[in-house]
C-alpha cells in the first residue's frame, strides 16, 4: 500500500487538477462549438449572396417581357328580358325598347373629343334701341 501511496498525489491537490481539467474542457468545447456555428452561419451568408447575385443575373440576361396594352372594347348592351310576361309581346313595348337600344348605341359610339366639339357662333351684337 505504501507503493500506491507513494505514486499518488495527495488528494487535495488531485481534485483541483480534476476541476481545472473539466473546466478546460468544457471551455474548449464552447470555443469549438462557437467556431462551427460561426463558419456555418458566414457560409450560408456567402451562400445566400451568391444565390442573389445569380438570380439577379439570370433575370437581366432574361429578355424583358412587355406587357400588353389593354385595349377598349365595347360591347353591345345585353338584352334584356321583360319582367312582366303581359308586356313581353306587346309592340309599343318593343317599339320603345328598340330605340332605347339605338340610343344606347349611338351613345356607345358617339365621339365626345374637345377638339371635334365646337361651339355654334353666336350673334352677340345686341341693340337695346328701338
Amino acid at each position: 500500500m505504501s507503493n500506491n501511496q507513494k505514486n499518488q498525489p495527495p488528494t487535495g491537490t488531485n481534485l483541483k487538477q480534476a476541476a481545472q481539467k473539466l473546466a478546460e474542457g468544457k471551455t474548449t468545447k464552447r470555443q469549438t462549438l462557437f467556431k462551427v456555428l460561426a463558419i456555418v452561419t458566414a457560409i450560408l451568408f456567402l451562400l445566400l449572396i451568391i444565390a442573389t447575385v445569380f438570380v439577379n443575373t439570370k433575370k437581366r440576361r432574361g429578355e424583358e417581357k412587355t406587357l400588353p396594352v389593354p385595349t377598349r372594347t365595347i360591347s353591345p348592351p345585353a338584352r334584356a328580358k321583360p319582367t312582366h310576361p303581359v308586356y313581353a309581346e306587346d309592340p309599343i313595348i318593343l317599339e320603345i325598347e328598340e330605340k332605347v337600344r339605338a340610343m344606347d348605341q349611338e351613345l356607345i359610339f358617339a365621339d365626345l373629343e374637345e377638339a371635334k366639339l365646337v361651339p355654334p357662333i353666336l350673334d352677340l351684337d345686341i341693340n337695346f334701341e328701338q
